[in-house]
């Protein structure tokens, strides 16, 4: 009998020994426990990274002066915790009461994304990062950071990377869907997103950038971008702000499978002004806000741009990945990105 797999990444990459260690810190931090259970390790530590329904957890781990390890907590109390929960807890219900049920993995992640995209402003939580500081008894006191948890996009509808991709990685667990957390970490330039295993393939997931080249007035985007649904390998290789060191062995091959453009007929192999003109009639009868197409290498888009812009009169704004954008109604604010990889607003 084939054993299913579990929702948690890190989880499925230990042996029986380490499972039972990563078991012991999740328990710990789920029970609030002040320090690491005995036997296990800063390495351990990891585990807490499966399970952004953890949303208490202020971050890193410290080491005492006895060689313990201090679990850091946000500052919250008991009934705030228990609120928050309820809170999460109907949010998430909500939102996965519309997932798509029978369906593959890839439809109920694209679901997700979209949701994700659609639903969350990029927004601090300016008034949680002000509770840090020491209180009147001199004890430092980690205030709590909900623009990087479930909490903030889950309930608030705001966050930042930290908290889409957070969002992304529980939904996605809900619906029994393996899901990695992933940070680069970089002071300043810092951004994390998620790879995901659908119906057998991993791909890469982020709804941050889903809503980025999109905004409207609102904060909220005008339409949800497909750049970074599904995207590969090789895609990654093209945006400096995804170079890291893997903290844990990320799958082998992380390929075009998912690719949202090839699996729903927006890839443009090669230049073929027929087909073009096919798409953009495609994309009149689907009644599409915004075509999105992706092009095989730079030569391939500036041709379809060309046809586009000098034969119908459409304005073209070129996304990362090859993407092009091209609005049939409406005047949605749209970003585009030059040769030198900056970004341009018309």
């Amino acid at each position: 009998m084939v054993v299913p797999r579990s929702p948690y990444y890190r989880r499925n990459r230990l042996d029986p020994q380490a499972q039972v260690r990563y078991d012991l810190v999740v328990g710990a931090v789920q029970r609030h426990e002040a320090t690491l259970p005995e036997g296990t390790s800063f390495a351990d530590w990891t585990a807490v990274a499966d399970h952004p329904e953890l949303f208490w957890l202020a971050g890193p781990i410290m080491q005492v002066d006895d060689g313990s390890w201090s679990i850091q907590y946000y500052d919250l109390t008991d009934e705030e915790i228990v609120r928050e929960q309820a809170s999460v807890d109907c949010a998430a219900e909500r939102l996965l009461a519309h997932a798509p049920t029978g369906g593959t993995d890839w439809d109920k992640a694209l679901y997700v994304y979209e949701t994700a995209v659609r639903s969350v402003r990029y927004q601090e939580d300016t008034e949680g990062v002000a509770r840090a500081g020491t209180d009147a008894t001199g004890v430092w006191q980690n205030g709590r950071d909900f623009s990087r948890t479930i909490c903030g996009p889950l309930v608030e509808h705001w966050g930042v990377c930290a908290g889409y991709a957070a969002m992304v990685q529980y939904l996605l667990q809900r619906l029994g869907i393996e899901c990695l957390y992933v940070s680069n970490g970089k002071r300043g330039m810092g951004h994390a997103w998620n790879i995901a295993c659908l119906d057998g393939h991993y791909c890469f997931i982020d709804a941050t950038f889903g809503r980025s080249w999109s905004l409207d007035q609102t904060g909220l985007p005008a339409y949800v971008a497909h750049d970074w649904f599904g995207f590969s390998a090789s895609d990654l290789g093209q945006v400096g702000i995804y170079d890291m060191l893997p903290t844990i062995p990320w799958p082998e091959h992380v390929g075009s499978a998912c690719d949202w453009y090839r699996r729903t007929g927006w890839f443009v192999e090669g230049f073929d002004p027929a087909a073009v003109d096919g798409l953009l009639a495609r994309a009149r009868g689907e009644r599409l806000g915004v075509m999105e197409l992706k092009c095989r290498g730079d030569v391939v888009r500036d041709e379809v741009q060309a046809r586009l812009e000098g034969h119908h009169g459409l304005a073209c704004y070129r996304h990362r990945l090859g993407v092009l954008a091209v609005p049939l109604e409406g005047k949605p604010r749209l970003a585009y990105v030059d040769a030198d990889d900056s970004m341009v607003r018309p």
